[in-house]
């Protein structure tokens, strides 16, 4: 029929069904209907058959989208994750993961068989995570991945560790994606620690997904006091003795997608619990890690450089609550 009647054209279609142009998959059968199809973004009858009040979506009469024949949001314009009473460790997590491409497109690519519980919630990320690039919603509700992972709603929890307990629970889940985190998420270090009686040394490597860092002035700086020596006891095997011996740590390869964790918190004894540090942390836009690397002759220095492209911060006075947002 498309062939024969002169009105069906491709912009017809485009703006009938909003499809992503790299769609790297085709719905799977059981996704049905407008509903549950992460891949028919405008969500035609939405308002009506899922309840969701007209003022979570972008006006479509508005002036800029009379212009865009995909009826999809333009480039540059932000959704949010609306927030279940205390789930803001997880939707700034997870708003952290989607702006970060390599994740994105990973999620996007993985076929998520739905008879496999760990595929359920890939699947239902991948639908909200097309619903959040996509869609005219103002703000994703993320209820349907939150049951998926039968999380408690009403339960505080650190940003941090949800993140960790998620990249694992998906590694697990699927052999692609544990692919995807190990390759761009691990770096590797090694110690050296050198008995100061007896001057033998010991190096031990291992691989890190989290550089932790102490409160500093900047990133830089808390970089640098991380690589500092440090004294420490122990017992050397050769001296068999308690002795003095001084350790340094440093970074022999850094991976693809950099994470850094800055403590926010000391213990106080007086008070006997820990209190929120309060002090400002700066970092540049851009950075060349260089410096921050142990070299040997003939090593590149070529892509050491890193763009900032998400920081998850935790507001708020005490540090046993408050909330958490994520800034791009």
């Amino acid at each position: 029929m498309g062939d024969t009647d002169p009105t069906i054209t491709e912009e017809v279609v485009l703006q009938a069904y909003v499809l992503s142009e790299d769609t790297p998959r085709e719905p799977l059968e059981n996704e049905g209907g407008t509903i549950c199809n992460p891949f028919l973004i405008r969500n035609m009858g939405c308002a009506k058959w899922l309840k969701i009040p007209q003022s979570r979506l972008i006006e479509e009469d508005d002036p800029k989208y009379k212009t865009n024949i995909l009826g999809i949001r333009n480039s540059g314009e932000l959704s949010g994750l609306i927030n279940h009473g205390r789930t803001c460790y997880a939707n700034s997590t997870l708003q952290s993961w989607f702006h970060n491409p390599i994740f994105r497109r990973a999620i996007l690519s993985i076929a998520a068989e739905t008879e496999n519980p760990g595929k359920k919630v890939i699947l239902a990320l991948q639908k909200m995570f097309a619903r959040l690039k996509f869609s005219i919603f103002k703000a994703i509700d993320p209820a349907e991945l939150y049951a998926t992972l039968d999380m408690n709603q009403t339960d505080e929890h650190d940003a941090q560790e949800f993140a960790l307990k998620l990249t694992d629970f998906l590694s697990e889940s699927d052999a692609t994606l544990r692919t995807i985190f190990d390759t761009n998420l691990n770096g590797s270090l090694q110690y050296e620690r050198k008995c100061l009686s007896c001057q033998e040394t010991a190096v031990v490597k291992e691989n890190y997904s989290i550089i932790r860092l102490n409160p500093c002035d900047s990133l830089q700086q808390a970089l640098g006091e991380k690589l500092e020596e440090e004294k420490l006891e122990y017992r050397c095997e050769s001296c068999e003795l308690g002795v003095e011996a001084s350790r340094t740590l440093q970074f022999l390869t850094f991976p693809p997608v950099l994470q850094f964790e800055v403590n926010r918190y000391r213990y106080c004894p007086t008070a006997q619990r820990n209190i929120k540090i309060q002090s400002s942390f700066n970092f540049p836009d851009v950075i060349d890690f260089t410096p921050y690397l142990e070299l040997k002759e003939g090593d590149s220095t070529e892509n050491n450089k890193y763009t900032a492209f998400a920081a998850l911060v935790h507001t708020g006075s005490r540090a046993d609550c408050g909330h958490f947002v994520m800034q791009v």
